[in-house]
C-alpha cells in the first residue's frame, strides 16, 4: 500500500511539472512570436531577389509590373498579397544569429515589402525552406530574430517578371465567330451559314416534317467542298482563347518569317494571331490584341498549322 501510494504521488508530481513546463513554454513562445496585423488593401509589392527588383503596383485598378507597365496576372498578385497578409509565424528560431545558415542575408534572401500610399504594411526577408518543406525561415525589418513562417513561401516569391505577367492575349466566345481567315501554305476563308432543313417526325401518324435550323461552314476557295463542322468547331475552340507561354523582348515591327495567321471579325474589329519562325523551342507570335511579342510552345502553335477545308 505504501509503495503504491509513493508511485501515485511521484506520477502526480511529474504530471504537474510537465504541465507547468508546457504552459510556461507556451506563454514564453507566444510572447516572442509577433502578432501580425492585416490590412484592407495595398497598392504596391516590391520584391528584390539577388539584386533583381520587381515592382508590382496598382494603377487604375489594374496591377502592373515595373516601369514598363506590363499587365500583371491579377490572380497571381492577389495570391502573393494573401500570403503576406495572412502570414502566420509558428516559432522563434534564433534571437539574432546564423543569418547565413538560413539564407537570411541580402545576397541570399528575398526581400519583400507590401505598402499602401508609401506606408509599409509588411516588410520582411524570406530565407530558405525548412527541412519539412512546410515552413520557411523569415526575418522582419527592424527585428533581429529569425522566425519560422507557415508554408513554403520562398518558392511563391521566387518569380521573375515573365512569371508574373498576364499571359492571356485574348479570349472570345467561339459561337460568336461567323467568319475567319486561315493562312497556312494558302489562304482559306470560312463563313458560317444558317440553313433550314426538314426533319421527319416519326412519332407522328401523318409523318409531318418539321423545319430545323442548322449551322454550316463553307470555304470560299472550295465552295463545292463540304466542310467538316466538328473540325472547324475544334479549331475555333483553340483560337478563341490565346494564352502566351512566355514573352519576347522583340518589337512587333521587327518580326519576320510569318508562317501562319488566323483572323476573325468581332465587335466591329479584326482580331488575329500571327505565328512566326521559331526562337529556340518556341514560336514567336504577335496579335492585334497585344502590343507585345509573345511565344507559343511547339504543341500550341501547331494547332493552327492545319488544312481544315
Amino acid at each position: 500500500m505504501i509503495k503504491d501510494r509513493r508511485i501515485i504521488i511521484s506520477v502526480s508530481i511529474i504530471a504537474v511539472l510537465l504541465l507547468y513546463l508546457l504552459l510556461y513554454n507556451k506563454d514564453k513562445k507566444s510572447g516572442d512570436i509577433p502578432k501580425l496585423k492585416g490590412w484592407d488593401s495595398i497598392d504596391e509589392i516590391l520584391i528584390t531577389n539577388k539584386n533583381k527588383q520587381t515592382k508590382l503596383y496598382l494603377k487604375d485598378n489594374k496591377w502592373l509590373i515595373n516601369n514598363e507597365g506590363y499587365p500583371a496576372d491579377k490572380t497571381k498578385v492577389e495570391k502573393l498579397e494573401k500570403i503576406l497578409k495572412d502570414l502566420e509565424i509558428t516559432d522563434v528560431v534564433s534571437k539574432g544569429h546564423y543569418y547565413e545558415k538560413y539564407n537570411l542575408t541580402n545576397d541570399a534572401g528575398i526581400s519583400v515589402s507590401a505598402t499602401k500610399d508609401g506606408k509599409a504594411k509588411r516588410d520582411l526577408l524570406i530565407g530558405k525552406v525548412s527541412s519539412t518543406y512546410r515552413t520557411t525561415y523569415v526575418k522582419f525589418a527592424n527585428d533581429v530574430k529569425i522566425y519560422l513562417a507557415d508554408g513554403n513561401i520562398t518558392d511563391e516569391f521566387n518569380k521573375d517578371v515573365d512569371d508574373l505577367r498576364d499571359k492571356q492575349i485574348f479570349q472570345v466566345t467561339p459561337d460568336d465567330i461567323a467568319w475567319f481567315e486561315l493562312m497556312y501554305q494558302a489562304k482559306l476563308t470560312f463563313e458560317k451559314k444558317t440553313e433550314e432543313i426538314e426533319v421527319s417526325q416519326d412519332n407522328k401518324k401523318d409523318k409531318q416534317k418539321e423545319k430545323k435550323k442548322i449551322d454550316k461552314w463553307i470555304c470560299k476557295e472550295f465552295i463545292n467542298t463540304e466542310i467538316d463542322k466538328n473540325k472547324v468547331d475544334s479549331f475555333l475552340t483553340s483560337f478563341s482563347s490565346i494564352k502566351a507561354d512566355s514573352f519576347s523582348d522583340l518589337k512587333k515591327k521587327d518580326m519576320q518569317g510569318l508562317l501562319c495567321s488566323v483572323k476573325t471579325k468581332l465587335f466591329n474589329k479584326d482580331i488575329d494571331i500571327k505565328i512566326h519562325k521559331k526562337d529556340g523551342d518556341n514560336y514567336l507570335c504577335s496579335s492585334s490584341e497585344s502590343p507585345y511579342v509573345f511565344k507559343l510552345s511547339d504543341w500550341n502553335a501547331k494547332k493552327y498549322f492545319k488544312n481544315i477545308a
